[in-house]
């Protein structure tokens, strides 16, 4: 019996070209076809086409597309067909900021199908973390590099949390355009950690509002203030203040517990938070991460 998945497996992988053909035997063995080359690269390209259109189907609550989109991701893993994961996720999270008219209910089961498919690429993410690591300690703190380094937290998070933040924005006007927000996430998770927020907390959280101080000091009360003014009914009561160093831990955080008393949550990030979080994404370990905030939240609600 024909191994099918065998024969399109080395199809895919022909890259050479040759002047006659080969007979299907030849087919079995990958080395002695790397050469029908436009044939296999019309193939590889028809298919990851083809997956990039069920990607786009799906998100917005095509059953038969989702159904389809798995059938296809498992085939190519056990043809071993490396599905480029990243570049899909990042393409999905384009039509998510471009589009509020998403299933997000889909879109995180399609997330989380591509970060597991992803998990058997060592080189997934690798690029960007390291990058966001390095840029991260090369930034001094100060108000010179203030945006330099809230575009790096805000690259972070998206990254550590790509399965359960979504439409990333920046400087955020609010109360009339009176106040801005450093960094906002909507929270549309279905498992994790910010899931757990909502749903086994019964925090009111649609939206992760960050704050980024890039202080060669401790934070102050008015740091945390603000914070605390920027959270609402509207926008939501969880928020991330995130800073580059904490010498004085115990401090902030019984300043972070005296806000529980309006019902508004916040937990602090300093570098060495978000570089131990970067590392766990790259290792593809998310229930560490997961566990790794649970341990930050834990600090203010116990």
């Amino acid at each position: 019996m024909v191994k099918w998945h065998f024969i399109i497996k080395n199809l895919m992988n022909i890259n050479m070209s040759f002047n006659r053909d080969y007979p299907l035997e030849h087919l079995f063995i990958s080395e002695d076809v790397r050469g029908l080359s436009e044939y296999s690269k019309r193939i590889r390209n028809d298919v990851m086409e083809y997956v990039i259109n069920l990607c786009k189907k799906a998100i917005y609550g095509n059953d038969d597309s989702f159904d389809e989109l798995k059938f296809y991701t498992d085939f190519l893993n056990l043809v071993e067909i490396d599905v480029p994961s990243y570049e899909l996720i990042e393409l999905i999270k384009f039509i998510v900021n471009q589009d509020n008219n998403i299933n997000y209910e889909k879109l995180n089961l399609v997330i989380n199908m591509l970060n597991q498919n992803s998990k058997n690429n060592s080189n997934y993410y690798s690029h960007d973390i390291d990058m966001l690591i390095k840029k991260l300690n090369e930034i001094e703190a100060g108000k010179l590099q203030a945006y330099e380094y809230q575009n790096v937290l805000q690259d972070a998070f998206e990254v550590i949390f790509s399965d359960q933040l979504f439409r990333k924005r920046s400087e955020v006007k609010v109360n009339e355009g009176r106040k801005r927000i450093d960094v906002v996430f909507s929270n549309e998770s279905k498992h994790g950690f910010f899931y757990r927020l909502k749903n086994d907390y019964n925090i009111f959280c649609p939206n992760i509002v960050i704050e980024c101080k890039n202080y060669n000091d401790d934070l102050a009360n008015s740091e945390v203030d603000q914070l605390i003014g920027r959270l609402n009914k509207h926008i939501g009561n969880f928020g991330i203040l995130a800073a580059r160093k904490i010498t004085d831990d115990k401090l902030l955080i019984q300043r972070l517990k005296d806000a529980l008393r309006d019902d508004k949550y916040i937990i602090y990030i300093v570098d060495q938070d978000i570089i131990k979080l970067l590392e766990l994404k790259k290792s593809g370990l998310d229930r560490e991460i997961n566990d790794y905030m649970n341990s930050k939240f834990e600090e203010i609600i116990l």
